[in-house]
């Protein structure tokens, strides 16, 4: 039997986990954006990759309804809570913007709750999965790996502009 998956969200994340997804054998891999629908009524995995907003739940429940997914998977940056309330994985993408392709193969990707099947799904495409009890821990990490990153990027501006008041090499200095 094909496995039949559908991606929800077709910007970097969710072009990433299609393209990937393309290259498993005995599957069937969609893709849709906003107001688009596939041609399949009923999938075996649901991934979930567009930005979290007001629309998010009702979004996800929408997608939920209309192709009975066997599993749900939130691959998107959301507040703790929001899988275990859709009734969801969570697997947050980590990698290099804007082609994230690489990065799946790159660094290994979490998955809360487990269960063995979504792990040998997401190994059988080349992606090292670790597996974790509590959605709630790669919804919180993944929140603070982006504020991590944001902060990140603000210290090397003020690295930057403290080197051009001083006449400091910025290269040297970071």
């Amino acid at each position: 039997k094909k496995v039949v998956s559908l991606v929800a969200g077709n910007g970097e994340v969710g072009g990433s986990i299609y393209r990937i997804l393309l290259w498993k054998k005995n599957h069937q891999t969609h893709i849709v954006d906003r107001n688009e629908t596939a041609d399949v009524s009923k999938v075996d995995v649901l991934h979930i990759c567009f930005p979290y907003s007001k629309y998010f739940k009702k979004a996800v429940k929408d997608y939920q309804e209309r192709y009975d997914p066997r599993y749900t998977v939130i691959h998107s940056t959301v507040p703790i809570g929001t899988s275990i309330g859709l009734s969801a994985y969570h697997s947050p993408l980590r990698g290099v913007h804007p082609v994230l392709d690489k990065s799946l193969w790159t660094f290994k990707k979490y998955l809360a709750p487990k269960n063995n099947w979504l792990k040998k799904y997401f190994e059988d495409a080349g992606i090292e999965i670790i597996e974790t009890d509590n959605p709630n821990n790669t919804e919180a990490g993944k929140m603070w790996s982006t504020t991590q990153y944001g902060w990140s990027v603000i210290l090397e501006k003020l690295i930057h502009e403290f080197c051009e008041e001083n006449g400091l090499d910025f290269d040297v200095v970071y």
